[in-house]
């Protein structure tokens, strides 16, 4: 290589504007493992991160490599990126007695060792160094010695300098921050009352804070607080002691208003609401509305509502939480509320209803309309459930809707189940008239339905209907019924040799009929499944249609005796 070795810094420090670069460097180099290459603080790895450019005079540029661990993105203005010359420092070529003496050869060293000087002068520009117009070093007869204390003896100590400039390892916590001249006096006293004594000793002492307010202490000992420009004072106390400020006072760590309504008002300082017990605010699912967030990390109550009121009777609130808004008139008027009253006996443990309760518009009252009582039973439009689940309304509506509003929609709109047997005692629906008074329908546990009047229907009006011709004979079909006596299996399991015998068609008997119409099917039950290991749909019989067919066979039975009775009548007359 034939370039010179200029007089420049071997270290460039360059903003990320560049994104990837190029960025260029200045001084010389004779190898692209000349430089280190840093992003930030992160020493980069060549060709993995970077890649290097050397240009006909021994400068170059580096480009960089994004989709890395050091590099995941193209860096911005805020990075920055310092190239640095690091050559390491070694001989690579030798020359020996009567050998070659190349110009290439003699220049790489040579080049090489001004590099070497070049790199321990950059280095030695960053480190910790006495100007050249100090006295002369100890070595030359002066007192000058950089030196550092020895490992032990400046182990957890602060870097200093004793009389001569010369350093040394002072005691000291490394978290410990230096004073000021003026306080010096005051932070070496014996005593706290010297202390005292030494700080209000002369004129008032005025300590600005970061928020524009200013804390004087008065050489009498008075403090006075002087507001920001938005008239705030910030006060900070770590002890039981009293301290009052305005109608707030602040005593043995309660907080208490001293003005005649006794309000006490808390008002976030910003944007973000009033937190209690907690270093940062819930930002997921938070609203900006929210003005109160109260943290805890014990698995008891966060916040406890407790009514002091003496002898509280029951059904009395004890506790609620209010809902209010303005009317628009400077007032503030309840929406909602909930609330927990006591129920039961007055004793160490008693018992409470959560209430929940609206206001209609323009009403003066508010209306309970759901409480959850201390038995667990949840009531809707009435005080007193009658069991687990209970809704009563009193006006012409709707008592209750269940929708599956899924256009897939394949499960139970409503699933009813009980760990009792099929049996006649117990009951999984019951529709009852004239409150209570008399059954209208019911379904009893052992499948049957009955209802008062016996009567079932469809809905038939010709209106709604297309279509309508005359049905053909049912007669084949009835005549190719085959009724059958039968058990249950599942019943089997339960009651054994005292499961029932029913009477009944076998679906399968009626499709061999040809009578497919009367035969669909409905997904196997959890028995069916997993006992008697139903993979797929069991077979069930339309019995309603079947007594269709019957009536239908039967008018052609009538049919065919009036004929006969005419054909008698006719022989017997002849």
């Amino acid at each position: 290589m034939t370039y010179s070795i200029n007089a420049v810094t071997r270290r460039v420090v360059l903003s990320g504007s560049a994104g990837t670069g190029p960025y260029a460097f200045t001084f010389e180099i004779l190898d692209d493992d000349d430089i280190q290459v840093y992003k930030d603080t992160t020493l980069l790895t060549k060709t993995t991160d970077y890649t290097v450019t050397i240009n006909a005079n021994g400068t170059g540029s580096v480009t960089l490599n994004t989709g890395t661990t050091n590099v995941p993105s193209a860096p911005t203005s805020s990075n920055t990126i310092t190239v640095i010359g690091s050559r390491d420092i070694e001989r690579t070529t030798d020359f020996v007695t009567a050998g070659d003496l190349k110009a290439s050869s003699l220049n790489e060293q040579l080049d090489s060792l001004t590099i070497f000087d070049q790199q321990v002068a950059e280095e030695q520009k960053r480190s910790l160094q006495a100007p050249v117009f100090d006295p002369a070093h100890v070595d030359d007869g002066g007192t000058l010695d950089m030196t550092l204390p020895a490992k032990a003896s400046r182990a957890g100590k602060y870097l200093s300098f004793n009389t001569d400039g010369n350093p040394i390892a002072s005691a000291g916590t490394a978290d410990a921050t230096p004073i000021s001249a003026a306080l010096n006096t005051f932070v070496q006293s014996a005593s706290i009352v010297a202390a005292r004594t030494e700080l209000l000793t002369g004129s008032n002492i005025t300590m600005p804070n970061d928020a524009g307010s200013n804390s004087t202490i008065q050489s009498t000992g008075d403090i006075q607080l002087t507001p920001d420009a938005t008239g705030k004072v910030f006060v900070t106390t770590d002890n039981a002691e009293s301290f009052q400020a305005g109608n707030v006072k602040i005593e043995d760590n309660l907080i208490s208003a001293a003005n005649a309504q006794g309000e006490l008002r808390l008002e976030p300082n910003g944007a973000g609401p009033l937190l209690i017990n907690g270093t940062a605010t819930v930002t997921e699912d938070t609203g900006t509305g929210t003005i109160l967030s109260v943290h805890g990390t014990s698995t008891q109550g966060m916040i406890e509502l407790v009514s002091e009121a003496s002898g509280t009777v029951s059904s009395a609130d004890v506790g609620k939480i209010q809902f209010n808004m303005s009317n628009n008139q400077a007032t503030y008027k309840r929406c909602a509320e909930i609330a927990v009253t006591a129920d039961g006996a007055t004793n160490s443990r008693r018992g409470g209803n959560f209430i929940f309760r609206t206001r209609d518009n323009n009403a003066t009252a508010m209306t309970e309309h759901m409480r959850l009582t201390r038995g667990g039973r949840l009531g809707i439009g009435t005080l007193a459930p009658g069991g687990p689940f209970h809704v009563e309304s009193t006006v012409n509506e709707q008592v209750a809707l269940f929708e599956a509003s899924a256009s897939t929609y394949t499960s139970n709109v409503i699933y009813v189940q009980t760990t009792k047997a099929a049996s006649n005692t117990h009951k999984y629906f019951k529709a009852n008239e004239n409150d209570g008074a008399a059954t209208s329908i019911q379904i009893i546990g052992n499948g049957n339905v009955q209802n008062a009047n016996n009567s079932y229907g469809a809905i038939s009006d010709q209106r709604i209907k297309q279509d309508i011709t005359d049905a053909s004979s049912q007669w084949d079909d009835i005549k190719a019924l085959n009724f059958k006596n039968y058990k249950e299996k599942y019943r089997v399991s339960v009651d054994g040799d005292d499961a029932p015998v029913l009477l009944g068609l076998i679906a399968q008997d009626l499709e061999s009929a040809g009578m497919n119409g009367l035969v669909e099917t409905v997904e196997p039950d959890p028995y069916q499944k997993d006992t008697l290991g139903i993979t797929d749909d069991v077979k069930a019989v339309k019995y309603s249609i079947l007594y269709l067919k019957a009536v239908k066979a039967l008018q052609e039975a009538i049919a065919k005796i009036e004929a006969l009775e005419a054909r008698v009548t006719t022989l017997e007359n002849a």
